[in-house]
This record gives C-alpha cells, sequence and structure tokens, in this order.
C-alpha cells in the first residue's frame, strides 16, 4: 500500500471492519490477517470531521495489530492512547476485546454484554443510525477465534450482533 502521497485521501476504517467481519463470518483467518497486515501503528488517522474520535481509530489499529501477529510497541503506544478515551462505549468495546484476545472467558462474560448494552444506548457515539452492532460483532468473531463462548444474554442483546449461526452459517445445535 502506499502511503507516500499526503495529499491522498486514505480511507481504511470501514473497509477493514467490513472485512474483518466477512472473513471472520466465513472463518477466512489468513485473509483477514493479511487483510490486518497491510496497517500499522503509523497509519494517518481518519478524518472525520469530529464524529469519531481519534482513540477509535487507534483501537482499530490494535485490532489489525494483532489479528496480523505484527503486534509491535508502536500498538501499544495507540492502545493506552485509546484507554483514555472519554467515551464510555469505545471503554466498553475496549474491555470486551482485551478480554477476547487474552481467551478470559470470565472477562468476556462481563464485559461483552456491557459493550452491546453502550452500542444500544448510544449516548455518547454519532452511529446512530447502525442496527447491528458492528464493532460488537468484530469482538465476538476475535473471541469465537480464541475458543470463548457467548456469555448467556438477552435476546435483545443476542440481536445486535452477527453471527455464523444467527446468519444461518452455522448450522451445529
Amino acid at each position: 500500500m502506499d502511503r507516500s502521497n499526503p495529499d491522498c485521501k486514505f480511507e481504511w476504517h470501514d473497509e477493514l471492519r467490513s472485512g474483518i467481519i466477512f472473513g471472520g463470518l466465513l472463518e477466512k483467518w489468513d485473509e483477514v490477517a493479511h487483510l490486518c497486515s497491510a496497517l500499522d501503528a503509523d497509519v494517518w488517522l481518519e478524518y472525520s470531521a469530529g464524529t469519531i474520535v481519534d482513540e477509535y481509530f487507534q483501537y482499530y489499529l490494535c485490532v489489525a495489530g494483532k489479528l496480523s501477529g505484527q503486534w509491535s510497541e508502536g500498538f501499544e503506544k495507540l492502545l493506552e492512547s485509546a484507554k483514555k478515551c472519554r467515551q464510555k462505549r469505545l471503554r466498553d468495546l475496549l474491555a470486551a476485546w482485551e478480554a477476547a484476545v487474552a481467551g478470559d472467558q470470565a472477562a468476556f462474560d462481563k464485559a461483552f454484554p456491557a459493550a452491546i448494552k453502550s452500542f444500544i444506548k448510544r449516548e455518547d457515539d454519532p452511529s446512530e443510525y447502525f442496527g447491528v452492532a458492528m464493532d460488537e460483532t468484530v469482538i465476538g468473531l476475535i473471541a469465537k477465534r480464541a475458543g470463548l463462548s457467548f456469555p448467556d444474554m438477552s435476546d435483545k442483546l443476542n440481536a445486535a450482533v452477527m453471527t455464523r449461526k444467527s446468519l444461518g452459517l452455522d448450522t451445529t445445535p
């Protein structure tokens, strides 16, 4: 990926998230890792005219760093910065993501429903037009890949997250 032209508009966030969801739902994690390897800790954050906080982009760069297997000190710095975000939803996402990455079922059981609840509330988030919890879907797919199971959740919380089963891709009982 050529990033040598600073005047070139480089949009990556929505494409990355969609690629992770699509690849994760199809269980094509090698392809997801390849997609994520195009990004590093030095990627410019997208200009969003204030609709998305910078820490949110930093979080997705961290997700890419972990999924690509190219975690570095630069990603560690981004993660520390993202953790300082004032948005409760992003802090909840980070807690669920860290639990999924660590393979910590107990922490995931607590953090994942909290993240989905924050999505449903969306008090401090401009993504009100989304009917599906896209970011939480990413975390759920990463958790499943890590061997974690979804915690017991209400139908309302389960309905917000796309899974292989909810889309008819997994017929296992």
